[in-house]
């Protein structure tokens, strides 16, 4: 189960169940042993996340350390910042 290791606050995932199927989201806070919060900051954006199962979503194993710290220590995160750095990680990590 090394995988949910990998879920934690400010990692990349990707749905692989529901409308949502394929898509790229960041991991915004757990919820519990089975769910988390999503946001990807255009269709999901942080005043509306998405409620998710875990075992619904697979991690990329790639972490966002400028959102992760930012979000741990509660300071605010634009959905535009999310966004880019969404784009940027998938592109570094083609």
């Amino acid at each position: 189960m090394e995988e949910i290791d990998n879920l934690q606050v400010g990692y990349l995932v990707v749905s692989t169940q529901g409308r949502d199927s394929g898509r790229t989201y960041l991991i915004m806070n757990k919820i519990d042993d089975n769910h988390c919060l999503l946001v990807e900051g255009n269709h999901k954006k942080m005043i509306n996340p998405k409620l998710k199962k875990i075992k619904h979503i697979k991690s990329l194993n790639i972490k966002l350390d400028k959102i992760q710290s930012k979000l741990n220590e509660n300071i605010k995160v634009f959905d535009s910042e999310i966004y880019s750095a969404i784009n940027k990680a998938l592109e570094d990590n083609k």
